[in-house]
């Protein structure tokens, strides 16, 4: 059995060659030090302990590279993580800008742990059923893994805790049963929700988007790929619509600053003027 190893470049060049030919992927784009860490974190899972045994288990086994997508996504997260946003989106954003009838898109769905927040903070508004969500993610499992919406109970503490200081009128165990140590949530909560499997760089981004959440998700890719991104972002927004990213992120030296305003700087909120 291969010895625990770190990655370094060369694995890491030679991981992306692998995936790259055998399975025409480019993760080229990525950045190296957040891709490396989700590398390492699927090869965890997966009891893989050489960076030769995951190339082997790459280019060997078909089936395998969409557990390996699924498992390089996967996020530390949490419903209602940073309350303060979420009141933000309650109390003024959502009511002053989105109307019955309109778009709004989640690119890179990971565990759905903000989907269903935002279905939730949608319902508390009485607008779940008059807009339209479309919730993208890369791989094919995580698209099955969404829909469920299964959760860990391990995560309902801090869930809850979140939830507590977003300060609302409903209780979150009102939305979720709890069975076999996991919470199930209500599936009334995504059933218009448009959950599909979607890539950057090569397929069609929605269009008439009126808000996009694409919260910490920037900081893993190269400046290069987070223009390409945006622009694609930016496209498919209306004039007036609302970008909202993570509050480490920003559109400072983008190729799109120019086409937004910030309307809440400390949540990193913008909206689209051109």
């Amino acid at each position: 059995m291969d010895e625990i190893t770190n990655i370094g470049i060369i694995e890491y060049r030679n991981i992306l060659k692998a995936v790259s030919e055998t399975h025409g992927i480019d993760f080229s784009h990525k950045s190296f030090t957040a891709f490396v860490r989700s590398i390492e974190r699927a090869m965890a899972l997966n009891n893989i302990r050489g960076t030769e045994s995951l190339i082997s288990i790459l280019t060997t086994n078909k089936n395998f590279i969409h557990r390996f997508i699924s498992d390089i996504s996967i996020e530390e997260t949490e419903m209602f993580r940073d309350p303060n946003l979420w009141l933000e989106l309650r109390d003024n954003i959502i009511p002053q800008y989105l109307k019955k009838g309109c778009n709004i898109w989640v690119p890179e769905v990971t565990s759905g742990d903000e989907l269903i927040t935002l279905t939730i903070v949608l319902k508390e508004l009485d607008m779940l059923s008059d807009v339209r969500i479309t919730a993208t993610c890369f791989g094919r499992n995580q698209v099955d893994i969404i829909k469920e919406a299964v959760f860990p109970m391990k995560k309902m503490e801090v869930n809850t805790a979140n939830f507590a200081r977003y300060n609302s009128k409903l209780n979150l165990k009102d939305f979720y049963i709890e069975k076999n140590n996991k919470a199930y949530f209500d599936k009334e909560l995504i059933r218009n929700v448009n959950v599909k499997q979607f890539e950057f760089i090569v397929d069609e981004t929605p269009q008439n988007i009126n808000m996009v959440l694409y919260r910490n998700k920037m900081i893993y890719y190269n400046k290069r790929m987070q223009n390409s991104i945006l622009n694609k972002i930016t496209d498919s927004m209306i004039t007036g619509g609302i970008f909202i990213c993570g509050v480490k992120e920003n559109l400072e030296s983008s190729n799109n600053e120019k086409s937004f305003v910030v309307i809440n700087e400390s949540e990193s909120i913008y909206k689209k003027i051109s």
